[in-house]
């Protein structure tokens, strides 16, 4: 806990770290989103009265729902990526709840760290972070939504985009994203005479033309 003359301030003004506290807490609402989205597609019934996890605001029992209708049933080429996201969510999930969730304070004595703190079930719990951690929160929350959505990688991007009418991704571009040996094929190498020479090695010069002695 900190101190009581440690100095509070908003997210708004904080700036250690504020550009990775917006992209981790909107890298977890959109989580939620999909999560939730995708266990709701599987009850295809509209009759069907929807179970009681369905109408909450606790995102861990949305989960594992979406972990038992979702990604227990997914095809077999699917479900090792999806049981991984469940379980990265799974690790990450104290850490989201104090970004969501926690009081933000940081401390004179210390003002490269922040700390944030949140009251569950009369159990003070705290949070430390710095904006490198954020910044590894960030990029983690980030593959895991970019997974989760897109379970087979380029493949599932490139429908969704076909599907949308705003792109395509040809079998070049597909192949250098990878680093697929094909794309040495579909890439060739420039001719050797218009390869940039190394920045040590000095340019040929052609021998200065002379002029011509005009004779009175």
């Amino acid at each position: 806990m900190q101190s009581p003359d440690s100095t509070t301030r908003s997210l708004k003004n904080e700036p250690l770290g504020h550009d990775n506290v917006h992209r981790s807490a909107l890298f977890n609402s959109l989580l939620e989103h999909e999560v939730f989205v995708q266990t709701r597609l599987t009850f295809a019934d509209p009759k069907e009265t929807l179970p009681k996890e369905m109408n909450n605001l606790q995102f861990s029992e949305v989960l594992e729902l979406w972990k038992k209708r979702v990604v227990e049933s997914a095809p077999s080429d699917v479900k090792p990526v999806l049981e991984e996201q469940y379980r990265r969510v799974s690790k990450y999930h104290d850490y989201r709840q104090a970004l969501v969730h926690g009081m933000w304070r940081w401390d004179a004595a210390s003002p490269d760290r922040i700390t944030a703190t949140r009251i569950r079930k009369n159990k003070i719990i705290s949070c430390h972070m710095t904006a490198d951690n954020l910044g590894d929160f960030a990029l983690a929350m980030g593959e895991i939504n970019f997974n989760v959505r897109f379970p087979r990688g380029l493949r599932d991007l490139a429908d969704h985009l076909a599907r949308q009418g705003g792109g395509y991704l040809t079998r070049r571009a597909v192949s250098a994203l990878t680093g697929h040996p094909v794309a040495k094929e579909l890439f060739p190498s420039p001719p050797a005479s218009s390869r940039a020479r190394p920045p040590d090695t000095p340019s040929p010069r052609r021998p200065a033309r002379r002029r011509p002695v005009r004779r009175r």
